[in-house]
């Protein structure tokens, strides 16, 4: 994870995450090629890691919880990259890293859609507004 690595996610509040995005935000401001790789890393390591079922039949309640605080933590991490990093800067590293299908992706993916909602939205549109 991110933030609070050894932290149980599914303790981890939204100002907590907010505050790690705000962190990875600012990290950007001089690191922005490092930032996008490891953000990417991040999000393909732990967004398709398997759960572990019993006998293959249960859900891991857990598992899917920490999937979505970190799919949560990325998308929050990327508005705050949006809002840091000049557009000259990040405008080619979108279309190269191929950020903007990821994050509409996850979106549609996500499935706490109602309590992060109003949040997301507003990193989405920094993202967004980086773009034009």
């Amino acid at each position: 994870m991110i933030c609070g690595q050894n932290s149980n996610p599914t303790l981890l509040s939204l100002p907590v995450l907010q505050a790690c995005a705000r962190a990875v935000g600012i990290c950007t401001r001089n690191h922005l090629d490092l930032v996008l790789l490891k953000l990417e890393k991040l999000g393909k390591e732990e967004l398709t890691r398997k759960s572990s079922r019993l006998l293959g039949f249960m859900k891991d309640m857990k598992h899917e919880s920490e999937v979505e605080r970190v799919r949560l933590t990325l998308l929050l991490c990327y508005g705050e990259v949006a809002l840091e990093a000049s557009g000259a800067q990040l405008l080619p590293r979108l279309e190269q890293h191929g950020i903007v299908q990821w994050v509409l992706q996850q979106l549609q993916t996500a499935k706490v859609r109602s309590i992060y909602g109003a949040e997301l939205l507003q990193h989405v549109s920094l993202l967004n507004a980086s773009c034009m």
